[in-house]
């Protein structure tokens, strides 16, 4: 590892970047500066084990290929699909950070947005990542940064790549969301009032929902519950189970047909029978956000109380005309399950601005 390293140092391959990163229970997104513009990416939190000796689907555009660890690696429904690859759920509601998936998903995913420009070689980089605000605790914002102590080696698409992160920081996915809002694409600030509203910011993840209260830029009240877009594939799974129980349900294709066509009368599930599922996912989203407007109801039910509530979040964005119609008021986060790590780079910027 130090051979490499002094190699590609000395050799002058060498860049330093700055990297949002918001890894969630269903998705993850990275954010990253290239060429002065905010480049955003997101894939669902499902990677595949690749067998080199298998045949590749050719396509024009092959997906990355990732070497970490003495392993082949592919991201994404695509990256999955395209090398035949063995699917790995990064999924964890209750105990993810103790997951090895969860934190090798981390690192891909930061290798993947560190050479989203197709550099390689060596990269430094500084970093924010995020927790629910329920996580956001000491201990735990200190076992996050250790992930990332050690230089994340291996290659991507057989080129050598030694990854150096030299700063991590961690801050709330609900700040980071008020700071995507805040800030322009420079780290400039971009809408001062914020400074000196009261603002409820619902970040809707896939798997968790947080609400978070801030008046002149200070939180001033939290709540996380656990419940999400998620809730509806397992409502979904857990119905055609009580109708076939020897059906053979593969979730992570479940998963990928639903978000590729989310409430179509196509939706179905194939297999040794054939089921449509789509009364099931109109009912399970029904279900899903009857009790999440409960939940934000019984939380804050005056809604007038507030200068404005600010929506971001995968969640957000499946049960966007439902808040809608719930807050025709509400402001919506441009690309609302981008906002946070968005946001998370924006943070990072506006410290080199100042």
């Amino acid at each position: 590892m130090i051979d490499a390293y002094m190699y590609l140092h000395s050799k002058g391959d060498f860049h330093l970047k700055n990297i949002g990163l918001d890894v969630g229970n269903g998705s993850i997104a990275y954010a990253i500066q290239s060429e002065q513009e905010i480049h955003t990416h997101t894939y669902p939190s499902t990677f595949g084990v690749v067998d080199t000796d298998v045949e590749f689907l050719k396509q024009q555009e092959q997906p990355p290929l990732y070497f970490v660890e003495g392993t082949n690696y592919a991201l994404g429904y695509e990256g999955i699909r395209s090398y035949r690859s063995l699917p790995l759920d990064a999924y964890d509601r209750t105990n993810r950070y103790e997951n090895s998936t969860f934190v090798l998903f981390n690192k891909l995913a930061l290798l993947d947005a560190a050479t989203s420009d197709g550099q390689t070689g060596m990269i430094e980089c500084s970093i924010v990542v995020g927790t629910p605000a329920e996580d956001f605790k000491k201990p735990l914002v200190e076992h996050l940064k250790s992930w990332f102590q050690a230089p994340i080696t291996g290659t991507k698409n057989n080129e050598q790549l030694v990854l150096m992160v030299k700063n991590v920081e961690v801050i709330s996915q609900p700040i980071a969301v008020l700071m995507d809002a805040y800030y322009d694409d420079h780290g400039y600030v971009t809408d001062e009032d914020i400074e000196n509203e009261k603002i409820l910011v619902i970040d809707s993840g896939s798997g968790t929902l947080d609400l978070s209260v801030f008046e002149s830029m200070a939180v001033t009240k939290q709540v996380s519950e656990a419940i999400g877009v998620n809730d509806v594939y397992q409502f979904i799974l857990d119905e055609i189970r009580k109708r076939e129980p020897k059906m053979r349900i593969d979730p992570f294709e479940l998963e990928q047909q639903l978000r590729s066509q989310p409430g179509e009368n196509k939706t179905a599930r194939y297999g040794a029978l054939r089921m449509d599922v789509t009364d099931f996912y109109r009912t399970g989203m029904h279900q899903t956000w009857e009790r999440m407007k409960r939940i934000i109801m019984r939380h804050f039910p005056d809604r007038k109380e507030f200068d404005r509530i600010l929506l971001a979040g995968g969640s957000g964005s499946a049960f966007l005309s439902q808040f809608e119609k719930w807050h025709p008021d509400l402001f919506v986060a441009q690309d609302a399950q981008l906002a946070i790590a968005r946001g998370m780079l924006k943070y990072l910027l506006a410290r080199d601005t100042q």
